[in-house]
């Protein structure tokens, strides 16, 4: 089940929870406790520039104001920065929930080859 899972997501770059043990998950948590505070900034930026565009367009007093145009285009930025670095973020999890579970498998593949006898456990 577990090489099936690693095959089916060899090609993926944005890496679900479903096929992960718990262990490896927790292992990821741990490694990086601040990402769900980053992942909220990302998103609460996002939202508010959101909001203020939608504000602009629909204000009547902002029609005939020469700063609207820069306005909208600089909230869409923030608003795509936002989105980018939230599948950055995603992307970064991923490779870590991969590399932490690849370690996992080297090691317990390593403790049983020491317990037949066939190498060390040297990590």
């Amino acid at each position: 089940m577990e090489k099936e899972v690693m095959e089916q997501l060899a090609d993926e770059k944005v890496f679900g929870v479903e096929g992960a043990p718990q262990f490896i998950i927790d292992a990821e948590r741990l490694a990086h406790p601040i990402r769900p505070v980053r992942l909220a900034v990302y998103c609460l930026a996002s939202c508010a520039a959101a909001a203020q565009a939608t504000y602009i367009w629909l204000e009547p007093a902002s029609v005939g104001s020469v700063n609207v145009g820069s306005r909208l285009v600089l909230d869409a930025l923030v608003v795509a920065v936002g989105a980018g670095l939230w599948r950055a973020e995603l992307a970064k999890r991923a490779a870590t929930l991969k590399s932490i579970w690849k370690e996992a498998k080297f090691r317990a593949e390593s403790l049983e080859r020491a317990e037949k006898g066939l190498g060390d456990t040297l990590w």
